[in-house]
């Protein structure tokens, strides 16, 4: 700081309690600090003065603490200082002064003593060094009282300012600064005051923390009042304005939308008479204006059904006229075509099905395993042929090729030999050829539709019950042959389904994803291309041969396994090379001959006249 000045100049010692008073700006106040002023113009109660409560005074306290701080290290440093220069009774003075400010300073006393060694004087007495020590000693008990003090000044400046938790910790710092002291004495004047102040301070806070609590309670019911105050006015408000707008309406007679305003206002409040009043005359009113209506539309109604039947009665003179146009339309539709099953293979697929039947070359093999083989064909058609797991476990003696040899044919072709020697089916999948056993042969479903009538035809007539009588003597003349024909065999969905399954790629349905399915009377079959294929197969006459239509005797193994009677209306090529689907012809029904009867003779009693009957007609799966 600029206003300290050295002590020693030149041989001459300033007084410190001369500077101190010029930097002290109230002498009457008691020093705080680590070390307080014990000098005889200090009172030693360091009793506080009518403005030593006030936060002002308090801040002045602690400069002037700061300030003597200050100075003593400031002598201290001089007094070495003196020292060094051999100045022994300079430091020795500067040391005794700054030992009258504090004098439990052992930096202070060792330099005085170090001083009085070097001046020759004698070092101080037993009962001089007593009596310092019991003034350093009063002076940390001063010390003590002093800082519980000023927390007791503190905390009264907080209960003034109603801050009760600030002064509550400032009492609690006192009684602690008192309590833990090496002078504390229990029971002392000091102690007692700082006890009640704060258990003063703790009830005010209570009674300060009831009365906000209290103030809140009433701001929140202030509030919450003043809402509902708000929200009944609107409620109100809505009510008014739905009723009159349902008044209004009930006088343009518009009772429905009056009806609707009213349940709205009584959702709002359900207590108001006027509404329900209202909205009991409105409902009788809408209900007879509903029967007025309902009267009027009778009327009307009434009065239009007599009008067209009076149309009706008028005989018509004009021609019935056909759109021609839509009827040449209609008859030059085809019939309902499907996806075809080579839409539905991808590009990569049909890519390899047509190298394998355009790749023709000599098959020969001397001795090869199926991986070899399978290499072979790889190479040659440039496919990948890929041999699954269940393959290389079947019996090498049946999947190796020994002494093959085949003539020029397709790739297509020679693996369909090697099907039949070896057992190793083939199947085109994932872009790849596959050998796979029998088991998982089936290749991509394809669903089918076919009409139960393209495979079975239905009869009208069936024959009915036996009405004929007998005659005297038929026995002995062995009866009357009428040369009817044998009854139809009745062919129900459970036959059809059986049928189907032993003729067409017979072995495919057990197992895998291909299955059998007859709804209203379609006929649903998802199944490889090669099954829907066989059933056309039976309409096609073999290269070089006869009409399998045709063929009384038994089929040869790979034509149309179905009967013949199975075999009627399957799809048919046309001169396009396309398959269509004959339209179903109108067949007249079979109808059982009469058994005429001769008229009864004389000669021939019991005869009856002429009676005949005809068989019921019913519909019967041929």
């Amino acid at each position: 700081m600029n206003f300290v000045q050295p002590l020693v100049r030149i041989g001459r010692l300033v007084p410190l309690a001369a500077v101190l008073a010029a930097c002290s700006t109230q002498s009457g106040s008691p020093e705080a600090g680590e070390a307080p002023s014990v000098t005889p113009t200090t009172a030693p109660g360091g009793s506080a003065s009518g403005s030593g409560g006030s936060p002002v005074a308090m801040g002045q306290g602690q400069g002037q603490d700061q300030r003597k701080s200050v100075i003593i290290e400031e002598s201290l440093r001089e007094a070495e200082q003196a020292l060094e220069l051999r100045l022994w009774s300079d430091a020795a003075r500067v040391a005794g002064q700054v030992l009258d400010l504090d004098p439990s300073n052992d930096r202070a006393r060792n330099i005085l003593f170090t001083a009085q060694d070097l001046l020759g004087g004698q070092k101080p007495s037993v009962g001089r060094q007593t009596e310092d020590r019991i003034r350093a000693s009063r002076v940390a008990q001063e010390r003590d009282h002093d800082r519980a003090r000023r927390e007791m000044l503190s905390g009264d400046a907080a209960v003034e300012a109603g801050k009760f938790g600030d002064a509550i910790e400032a009492f609690q710092r006192g009684l602690l600064v008192l309590q833990y002291s090496v002078h504390f004495q229990p029971g002392g004047e000091l102690e007692r005051t700082l006890e009640g102040k704060l258990a003063d301070a703790q009830r005010a806070r209570v009674r300060a923390d009831a009365d906000a609590d209290d103030r809140r309670r009433a701001a929140s019911r202030a509030q919450l009042e003043e809402e509902e105050g708000r929200l009944r006015i609107q409620r109100q408000a809505r009510v008014k304005r739905l009723l009159d707008a349902a008044n209004m309406d009930f006088q343009l007679n518009n009772f429905s939308a009056s009806l609707r305003n009213l349940n709205m206002a009584l959702a709002e409040d359900p207590t108001n008479a006027n509404a329900r009043a209202l909205q009991e005359l409105a409902s009788r009113a809408r209900h007879d204006q509903s029967v007025d209506l309902l009267r009027q539309d009778w009327k009307a109604e009434w009065a239009k059904t007599f009008d067209d039947l009076r149309t009706l009665d008028v005989p018509q003179t004009d021609t019935i006229k056909y759109d021609m146009a839509r009827w040449a339309e209609v008859a030059s539709r085809g019939p309902i075509s499907f996806t075809p099953p080579e839409e539905m293979e991808s590009p990569e697929e049909r890519a390899i099905q047509n190298k394998l039947r355009t790749t023709s070359l000599d098959h020969r093999f001397a001795d090869a395993p199926v991986a070899d083989w399978a290499k072979y064909y790889g190479t040659v058609t440039e496919v990948t042929f890929a041999v699954s797991p269940d393959v290389l476990a079947m019996d090498p003696e049946a999947t190796t090729l020994r002494d093959f040899s085949l003539p020029n044919r397709t790739v297509e072709q020679a693996l369909n030999v090697i099907r039949e020697l070896s057992g190793v089916h083939w199947k085109i999948d994932a872009g790849m050829v596959r050998l796979v056993t029998a088991e998982k042969a089936g290749g991509r479903m394809y669903l089918g539709h076919y009409q139960v009538s393209d495979l079975v035809r239905g009869v009208a007539d069936k024959p009915g019950r036996e009405l004929k009588l007998s005659v005297p003597g038929e026995d002995f003349l062995g009866g009357f042959d009428d040369g009817e024909e044998p009854r139809p065999t009745v062919v129900d969905t459970a036959k059809l389904d059986q049928m189907i399954r032993d003729n067409v790629a017979a072995g495919s349905w057990d197992g895998g994803d291909a299955s059998l399915t007859i709804q209203k009377d379609a006929h649903r079959p998802p199944h490889p291309r090669d099954a829907h294929q066989d059933p056309q197969a039976a309409q096609r006459p073999a290269p070089g041969g006869r009409d399998p239509r045709r063929h009384r005797g038994p089929l040869p193994e790979g034509r149309g396994q179905l009967p013949r009677r199975c075999r009627r209306g399957l799809p048919r090529p046309g001169r396009s090379g396309r398959w269509w689907h004959p339209r179903p012809r109108p067949r007249q029904p079979e109808r059982v001959p009469f058994r005429r009867l001769r008229p009864a003779a004389a000669d021939q009693p019991g005869r009856a006249g002429h009676r005949r009957h005809r068989h019921r007609a019913g519909h019967v799966l041929r």
